[in-house]
């Protein structure tokens, strides 16, 4: 998956096989505001504090479709 490179970029270390790049990709970065986002959205919110939704299993589908958002930025980005 191409992640477009570092979003934050903190150190670039030049090897004999080319570029490493340290720091937070824009994936990454993507994918946090798309988190933020939904996480201060007042309805996703009352939702989520239901006993029935709390624990891991949320914040795995959460983290799973902020990933989603952002590959669909990165896609929109390249067309």
């Amino acid at each position: 998956m191409n992640t477009s490179g570092p979003a934050f970029p903190t150190e670039v270390v030049t090897t004999n096989d080319g570029w490493i790049h340290s720091g937070m990709t824009l994936r990454d970065y993507f994918a946090a505001k798309a988190m933020q986002a939904n996480l201060t959205n007042p309805e996703l919110m009352k939702v989520v504090t239901s006993s029935e939704v709390i624990g891991a299993e949320f914040a795995d589908r959460l983290a799973n479709i902020s990933y989603k958002y952002a590959d669909a930025m990165l896609k929109a980005r390249m067309e």
